[in-house]
């Protein structure tokens, strides 16, 4: 048992320098069974950024009896009195200091300003944000596949323990299957956050999942540790296709021999019941695996070889996206890849579907694509082919019907007025999430029907303009679900960071200079 105290901060006189009290209070909190990283929020109210010299500090607190570790005051709640043992606030859980175990003036304090999405509405932190880390215990990162937890989720008690490795990801504690196939009847606890399976499977094959019976939502997801370091790090979850509330879920995955995880994740804050069963079946190859190919036509020659395999990654990028083939058999997209010369043109490339096929329920999906790139900019691709490969990502989603099919083909995606993405989509779900809200929001799109809106999504992959060398044009849940909605089978863990910025609200108006228009 480790004895963790709860140590609220006072006001500092002026000119002090140092955020630690002395001496220390007794501990305010039973003890609790805990690992090395225990999570619970720390404050420093009253502070004046003045009193620290070399560390960027804002307010760190608008409450004398607010417990905050973080400084952004726009985003505080008013917080309870000091009782609770933790307190989860804009998606992130902050360390306990544990009692005794230094004098508080030896603690360090690190300046930390990471550039990374864990704040709802932030891109990143500021110069004016306070992160304030103990010791060397790390930060804890938001709830995998979640932008944020709700603002004000406290947490009590030993379920700090256990709340730990599903927030950062941990693997720790899975419980052993000795076969890919299995059953499990349980609940998801409301501050537990997930329950993990670990299993071998001795040969590739079809790996399946289904979650039912669900009381609360939940997710299901498969996951391999590819570099065995017990976390859950980016492209390590291989299926992911989430449904809202108590719908059931199931994910299908072609695997190879290895050690895998499956994850129920409580979505909630009420304990989600849940039934889940498993099944494998051999395989040499996957029956129903999904390709894009691309056949290299005309006008290429300015392309060197290293651009050419660069528009190469940029399609294989897509086979994590799409798990498998929404047919009966495998399916190849095949995109015709063409190069032709308009100097006097803004576009840098555009894409689309040539030919459409019927799927079993009547839908149309893409059978095959082309893609134009504008050889007026060759020497730029040539100089900087992983420029070139994120410009074929976003044109490759076209060929799978992004934008051009939202309309076509039996979908009915865009509102009646044609500013918006419908909010009853899986889309829709998604971008409410993004707004830190429970349920579906219209996305704002272009005039075109064919992006999300540059002025409310900016630097997303699929807006319509381009970003200057070097900025970084994640693909969102989002806009993973927009394929979904066409009927594509989906790996939301596929995903890469993502979250709007305050500014992103409301710089409808503002002008911007970026690179040319990628243009449908």
């Amino acid at each position: 048992m480790q004895s963790l105290a709860l140590l609220p901060f006072l006001p500092l006189p002026t000119g002090c320098h140092h955020p630690f009290p002395t001496p220390p209070m007794e501990p305010a909190l039973a003890p609790l069974a805990a690992s090395s990283s225990v999570a619970l929020s720390l404050g420093l109210p009253g502070l004046n950024p003045a009193d620290f010299e070399g560390l960027g500090v804002g307010i760190v607190s608008r409450e004398p009896d607010a417990w905050i570790g973080l400084a952004v005051p726009a985003l505080l709640p008013v917080l309870p009195a000091p009782t609770t043992q933790g307190l989860a606030l804009n998606g992130l859980i902050f360390q306990l200091l544990p009692s005794g175990d230094a004098a508080l003036d030896d603690l360090p304090l690190i300046d930390v300003l990471p550039p990374i999405d864990v704040l709802p509405g932030r891109d990143i932190f500021q110069e004016s944000d306070a992160l304030l880390l103990i010791g060397d215990l790390p930060l804890i990162d938001v709830l995998p596949g979640r932008d944020a937890l709700p603002e004000g989720v406290l947490l009590e008690g030993s379920m700090l323990a256990a709340l730990q490795p599903a927030l950062t990801g941990s693997l720790a504690g899975s419980q052993f299957q000795p076969t890919a196939v299995f059953q499990s009847q349980g609940a998801v606890e409301r501050l537990e956050l997930s329950d993990r399976f670990q299993f071998s499977i001795p040969q590739s094959g079809v790996f399946t999942a289904n979650l039912s019976s669900l009381s609360a939502d939940a997710d299901l997801r498969l996951i391999q540790d590819k570099n065995r370091n017990g976390q859950v790090d980016a492209g390590e979850i291989l299926a992911w296709q989430w449904e809202r509330g108590t719908q059931s879920e199931s994910i299908r995955r072609f695997v190879d021999a290895g050690e895998y995880f499956v994850q129920v994740v409580n979505q909630t804050e009420t304990a989600a019941t849940y039934q889940l069963q498993t099944d494998f079946a051999p395989a040499a190859a996957d029956p129903l695996k999904f390709s894009l190919a691309v056949s290299k036509r005309t006008g290429l020659e300015p392309l060197t070889p290293e651009s050419l395999a660069a528009v190469e990654r940029a399609a294989k990028y897509w086979e994590n996206v799409i798990t498998h083939s929404s047919f009966a058999a495998a399916q190849t997209l095949s995109v015709g890849l063409y190069g032709t010369q308009n100097p006097s043109d803004t576009f840098l490339a555009y894409a689309g579907p040539q030919s459409y096929r019927k799927t079993g329920g009547d839908r149309l999906l893409p059978a095959s694509g082309v893609a134009v790139i504008n050889m007026a900019y060759a020497n730029q691709y040539n100089a900087n082919p992983g420029y070139l490969e994120l410009v074929m990502r976003h044109e490759f989603a076209h060929a799978l019907g992004f934008g051009v099919a939202w309309e076509r083909s039996g979908n009915a995606l865009v509102s009646q007025g044609g500013a918006t993405y419908r909010s009853d989509t899986y889309a829709g779900r998604a971008y409410g999430d993004l707004l830190g809200l429970s349920q579906g929001v219209a996305i704002p799109i272009d005039n075109e029907r064919a992006h999300w809106q540059e002025a409310a999504l900016d630097a997303e992959l699929m807006t319509p303009r381009a970003e200057s060398l070097g900025t970084a044009t994640p693909l969102s849940q989002m806009s993973i679900a927009s394929l979904r909605d066409l009927g594509w089978n989906v790996n939301y863990g596929a995903a890469e960071p993502f979250a709007l910025g305050p500014s992103q609200l409301a710089q409808s108006s503002l002008a911007r200079t970026r690179q040319p228009v990628v243009i449908v």
